[in-house]
């Protein structure tokens, strides 16, 4: 099955990329199409603009919007919606999984999501602001040749 989302449709330099999983496509709002024939198995509007990519792990597939709404669908020919949550910021980025831990950002956040896992409210280890480390300073960049 193969997935992938199609943004705003702003010129805005970004683009969700495709996610592939045995045999099957899903594009934009969501959509699921068979990668052989192209033959449409379903659709969901997420009813917001997708900035990150579709991220398949486990048979599910994850996807969050600028509402802040993140989704995760059954990976299968016919719309299974499993679960949808609301995480209070816009999600622009893509899921990512590590030992079992699944990871996504949203504006404000950084979400660790693992079975048995008991809520935590942790702060940045690093202030707001520039940094000088080690003497390094940062400077203007010239994107000029």
């Amino acid at each position: 099955m193969s997935w992938w989302s199609r943004g705003s449709g702003l010129n805005t330099g970004t683009a969700p990329s495709p996610c592939l999983r045995q045999t099957r496509r899903s594009i934009g709002f969501v959509h699921c199409l068979d990668s052989d024939t192209g033959k449409l198995h379903w659709v969901y509007d997420m009813k917001a603009h997708m900035w990150g990519s579709t991220f398949v792990v486990d048979g599910k597939v994850y996807v969050g919007d600028e509402d802040g709404d993140v989704c995760v669908f059954a990976s299968d020919r016919k719309l299974k919606l499993l679960s949808e949550v609301n995480v209070g910021a816009p999600v622009y980025s893509t899921a990512i999984v590590a030992n079992g831990t699944l990871y996504l950002g949203s504006q404000t956040h950084l979400f660790a999501i693992a079975e048995g896992a008991k809520p935590v409210e942790a702060k940045p280890a690093v202030p707001d602001g520039p940094k000088v480390i080690q003497g390094l300073k940062p400077r203007p960049v010239n994107d000029r040749p």
